[in-house]
């Protein structure tokens, strides 16, 4: 009976064709000529949703398939010696799990593989990647992620980027490999303690950064305001604005063509008498959630159809495009 590395390549790509991820994933484990040839002409399998955990000990891949065919696959440390791997595809009938034991073989490096055979070969948009790094795993231990990134022809294309980090090292194995003009949301978190701040300040000279342009989502970050203007839509936290940065904000906004909405969270509150001095009197209102809030109003230069409705209060304040 012919073995199945045995086969022409082309009855064994049509195989592959015919197989989901995790029985691709598993074939490749069980010879190294199906490991090469598998790694050189894996077929595109058109993944929707990349979901990437990582602990101190083990690594959780999840993927969503086109026909929402959802499948985990869990890498775990062994003893110190060898990788425990469990599989789990749902939907099944019933639902699938298997695992299997690598003697000799590091965690990571399994993972790593596997996720490089899947993005290597990715050649669609992906609608969904999240990357959640849940320990203070150095930069040097996940140098896979902008080594995978770079062996694609093209950079990575997301339409919905979600990272949670523990550090500034990790965002920068991540951002500079990903095309910029494919993200519409990115939304960055610092893992773990509440309130501490995140360094962006690499992050932010980065040329990826520099040319995204439509909406993020980020947490409590050192950064700075002008770090954020390229974006259309901006949720950001700082630890303290200065009202010299809400005045740069604001003429910004009322130049730009492109700016539609920024939300500011603050721990230290704004000077309002300074900001009053700064953007003249004020309306008084109420806010959806039955708060008080200052108001102004500005004519965009941009189109003067347009206004620049800005709303305080001493911890928030928001900048809106109304017209």
């Amino acid at each position: 009976m012919t073995s199945l590395d045995q086969f022409p390549d082309v009855v064994l790509l049509n195989i592959l064709e015919k197989l989901d991820i995790l029985d691709v994933l598993s074939l490749r484990k069980t010879c190294r000529s199906l490991y090469n040839f598998i790694d050189d002409v894996c077929p595109n399998k058109n993944l929707q949703v990349i979901k990437i955990t990582t602990f101190s000990n083990a690594i959780k891949l999840e993927f969503v398939l086109p026909d929402s065919q959802r499948i985990t696959v869990e890498y775990d440390d062994f003893h110190g010696t060898s990788c425990l791997v469990r599989w789990t595809k749902i939907p099944g009938n019933p639902k699938i799990k298997k695992e299997t034991i690598l003697k000799n073989a590091d965690f990571m490096g399994v993972a790593s593989r596997d996720l490089e055979i899947l993005l290597k070969h990715q050649k669609t948009k992906l609608t969904y990647l999240k990357i959640s790094f849940q320990s203070e795993i150095d930069a040097e231990s996940l140098d896979f992620f902008p080594r995978i990134l770079e062996s694609r022809p093209r950079p990575l294309q997301i339409e919905n980027l979600d990272l949670e980090v523990t550090q500034q090292s990790q965002l920068l194995q991540i951002l500079p490999f990903i095309d910029p003009d494919a993200v519409s949301y990115l939304r960055i978190e610092r893992y773990g303690s509440r309130g501490v701040v995140l360094e962006i300040d690499d992050v932010a000279r980065l040329e990826n950064w520099k040319t995204l342009r439509n909406s993020i989502h980020i947490g409590w970050n050192n950064g700075n305001i002008r770090d954020f203007l390229n974006f259309s839509y901006v949720y950001v936290k700082f630890p303290i604005v200065t009202v010299e940065d809400l005045v740069f904000l604001k003429e910004t906004f009322l130049h730009s063509s492109r700016m539609n909405c920024v939300y500011l969270q603050v721990v230290t509150p704004v000077d309002l008498p300074e900001l009053l001095e700064a953007f003249g009197p004020s309306n008084d209102d109420i806010n959806y959630m039955g708060g008080y809030r200052k108001r102004w109003f500005f004519k965009c230069y941009s189109n003067p159809d347009d206004i620049l409705s800005i709303g305080f209060n001493p911890r928030c304040l928001h900048f809106q495009r109304e017209n």
